[in-house]
């Protein structure tokens, strides 16, 4: 079952001939009300699917009423969330860059306060303000075979950060040649 498919009665559906592709965008409240009552779910506009696809069982009709109704609210909830999110990053690094509380509050006073540059190697995601550690472990060497997995999890854990951050790691902490940045963000829900 896939969601979020756009203009889902014109896409290549040849990767299977047994499909069941939601759109929850087009739902309204009637529409997904009816489809817990209706067996008839290829008739729903939100729903594309074979021709003539029933079905009989409730719990399955009421596992795509979740999902549905579950897309809709967490698109209502986007932004706000987005918000929140942008904010419970921006305060830490907010305070870091002032140093501290007490040195924020001496900035704000003295028209010295500095704001986060999120393009700076110190600006963190939430992800890495939750773990900042920046060097490898010093006890596994290159040739212990946990060494490559060792890197990979630190790797993995970057992958949030900006490419200054992860350039800065790469040469200074972890001794490495930088070779290149690549800035991989999934589209949005819209």
């Amino acid at each position: 079952m896939a969601s979020e498919v756009t203009n889902t009665k014109t896409c290549d559906k040849s990767f299977c001939e047994d499909h069941l592709l939601l759109s929850p965008k087009d739902v309204g409240l009637w529409d997904l009300i009816m489809l817990l009552f209706s067996k008839n779910i290829g008739n729903r506009k939100f729903i594309d699917c074979p021709e003539g696809t029933t079905e009989k069982s409730c719990s399955r009709r009421f596992i795509i009423f979740i999902s549905i109704a579950a897309q809709k609210i967490l698109h209502l909830l986007y932004k706000p969330l987005s918000w929140v999110g942008s904010t419970i990053e921006f305060v830490p690094n907010f305070m870091g860059a002032n140093g501290g509380f007490f040195q924020l509050l001496l900035n704000i006073v003295s028209g010295k306060m500095v704001l986060p540059n999120k393009e700076s190697p110190e600006y963190l995601t939430t992800i890495g303000l939750l773990d900042i550690r920046r060097d490898l472990d010093n006890k596994i060497k290159h040739e212990d075979p946990r060494y490559t997995s060792a890197l990979a999890i630190m790797a993995a854990k970057f992958a949030y950060e900006n490419e200054a951050f992860i350039k800065e790691t790469v040469e200074k902490h972890w001794k490495m040649e930088y070779l290149e940045f690549f800035n991989c963000w999934n589209g949005k829900y819209s």
